[in-house]
């Protein structure tokens, strides 16, 4: 099992002909990168390997999550690629991570974070300043991860913390639900069961919905 956690940079400084790569946090955005950080402690994760952009602002926010996990700030690994990349060069630097780390964080920027993170989890979720995404493989190598195994693992913003948990459960619940009712169709059925994926997809994002809506009673 490998699992990577895509972190945007806080909120920074935006001044007229500044160097972008020596933009600054605002205060707004270290207060934001701390409450995150603390929340992503509160999940259990420990990152094995944090990977991060060499921008100031990035790094800034890959400090504040090492301190808060517990990871030594003098053996975060910057990458100069991480800086202006798209999403095909992080997936190629995935894919070259040693495989003895099973847990990797990389703090970077959009819109490569944010285009990666649809393409491994097929989830449309916006990377805000300050997000963190974590996506599951059950594979044994990076380079093994494709478009689409991941599993989504949790979702933190500063823009909508409740909101965001709740999409989160209801997109790994209906993501269980389709698979159930794919083996159960499966079992009676093969041929059946391939012509009505679509319609089992949506059967299972509405049971999803109606769960959630329950417990929100």
């Amino acid at each position: 099992m490998k699992t990577i956690y895509l972190v945007r940079h806080a909120k920074a400084a935006k001044e007229p002909q500044q160097d972008d790569e020596k933009r600054l946090l605002l205060a707004q955005g270290v207060r934001e990168a701390k409450a995150m950080a603390k929340r992503v402690r509160s999940a259990g994760v420990k990152p094995e390997l944090i990977m991060a952009s060499p921008a100031m602002r990035a790094a800034e926010t890959a400090n504040i999550f090492a301190s808060e996990l517990g990871y030594d700030e003098n053996a975060i690994l910057y990458k100069k690629e991480l800086y202006e990349a798209d999403r095909e060069t992080l997936h190629k630097l995935i894919h070259k991570t040693d495989t003895a780390h099973d847990t990797v964080m990389l703090f970077g920027h959009n819109p490569a974070l944010q285009d990666l993170a649809h393409e491994l989890a097929q989830q449309e979720i916006e990377l805000s300043p300050g997000s963190v995404i974590g996506i599951s493989f059950s594979v044994a190598h990076w380079r093994n991860i494709a478009k689409g195994d991941g599993i989504l693992q949790l979702f933190y913003s500063p823009d909508n913390l409740a909101d965001n948990n709740k999409k989160i459960t209801r997109q790994k619940l209906c993501k269980q639900l389709k698979k159930a009712l794919h083996n159960v169709f499966q079992a009676c059925d093969g041929q059946v069961a391939e012509k009505i994926s679509s319609k089992t997809k949506r059967a299972a994002k509405k049971l999803a919905q109606k769960f959630i809506g329950y417990f929100d009673k």
